[in-house]
């Protein structure tokens, strides 16, 4: 059988245009299918369809409550549906200097509160929703589901294991959407990836009784972890 362990080792506004006239917006309310949008007039829902390398929607049901916030340059995907069935709306960005339209959907591009406009086929304002961008300061790792702060993982010969990491932000938030992930081995003789490495979430398997590192970085960002691998029984 496989086994983990940990030993003891270091690991290494601008804000959008002026809503003029919307005052007294509503509360947000998170529900199991989407944000009620600030004008109350629909829902918000934060999907995860076409967004592969995004660690929220890893761990979350799909299209479930939005995240605290997304990442500084991660690709997310949102779309609205309002209460009017007849009403047509299209979504684009209230601050065309921190949010911007990509083909499948937003980018933040700078931290901060960004306004998502749901407008009505006349250019008219329908709905209303800010999300919030925050910069990945770190990234958080998983073993096989678990939360990996530092040490040694101990590994057994032939076992194999899922990884993925998680951008945070300073404040301990972890954060949505979708960046790009470089993942390397020292020595590739001791362990090997199994599957692409240039995702958030890798296979890892364990290959031969040695000692590597293992290290994932996202823009400035990354996490290494030593490996041991030890013979089974």
């Amino acid at each position: 059988m496989a086994f983990l362990e940990r030993s003891t080792a270091h690991r290494p506004r601008r804000l959008g245009i002026l809503l003029t006239g919307l005052v007294a917006l509503a509360a947000c309310d998170f529900t199991d299918s989407g944000r009620s949008g600030e004008l109350g007039r629909g829902l918000f829902f934060y999907e995860c369809d076409n967004n592969p390398d995004d660690a929220f929607c890893d761990r979350e049901a799909y299209d479930r409550e939005f995240p605290a916030a997304v990442a500084v340059g991660a690709f997310f995907k949102i779309d609205y549906s309002p209460e009017d069935s007849a009403a047509h709306v299209d979504l684009v960005s209230g601050c065309l200097d921190c949010m911007e339209r990509t083909p499948d959907g937003f980018r933040m591009t700078t931290e901060g509160r960004a306004p998502l406009l749901a407008e009505n086929g006349s250019g008219e304002i329908y709905d209303v929703l800010h999300v919030d961008a925050k910069l990945a300061t770190a990234l958080v790792l998983r073993v096989d589901g678990d939360a990996w702060p530092q040490g040694e993982l101990v590994l057994v010969d032939g076992s194999t294991h899922d990884l993925d990491a998680t951008p945070q932000a300073a404040d301990g938030t972890e954060l949505a959407g979708a960046l790009d992930y470089e993942w390397s081995i020292a020595d590739e003789s001791v362990v090997a990836l199994m599957s692409s490495g240039e995702r958030n979430d890798v296979e890892l398997r364990a290959m031969a009784v040695g000692q590597t590192t293992v290290t994932v970085r996202s823009g400035d960002v990354s996490f290494e972890i030593p490996v041991n691998v030890k013979e089974a029984g």
